[in-house]
């Protein structure tokens, strides 16, 4: 019985960090910033999923509690909340036609910010 109820929480555990980390690894020899995880702002997710969707901040700050975990602006944003991208996440074409331009956004905005060396969190 624990099995049948288990192993649909473990699949959405799981489609929830790949979607949080999706597109990006940091270098062996790279510090994690707010720069390496995807955030979504929206109110009641962030509420019920006890504010996952900060996720950033919890990269950057491992020892910060999740009650307390802080959005920035400069992180990438999901296109919807959590609960809408595991959604979007079950047709692959569509994820990806919609988070690969992203992605691939982010990034060069990162080498753009890492170039000025401007501190943005």
């Amino acid at each position: 019985r624990e099995l049948v109820e288990g192993a649909p929480s473990m699949k959405e555990l799981e489609k929830r960090k790949k979607l949080g980390d999706y597109g990006y690894v940091a270098s062996a020899f790279e510090s994690v910033t707010p720069f390496h995880s995807w955030n979504a702002g929206e109110t009641v997710t962030n509420y019920f999923l006890l504010k996952l969707q900060r996720h950033s901040d919890h990269h950057a700050n491992g020892y910060r509690r999740y009650q307390v975990l802080r959005s920035f602006l400069a992180s990438p944003q999901l296109p919807t909340g959590y609960a809408g991208c595991m959604v979007l996440a079950t047709i692959p074409p569509l994820w990806f036609a919609i988070m690969n331009p992203r992605v691939k956004k982010v990034k060069s905005q990162i080498e753009y910010i890492k170039g000025t060396g401007i501190n943005v969190f």
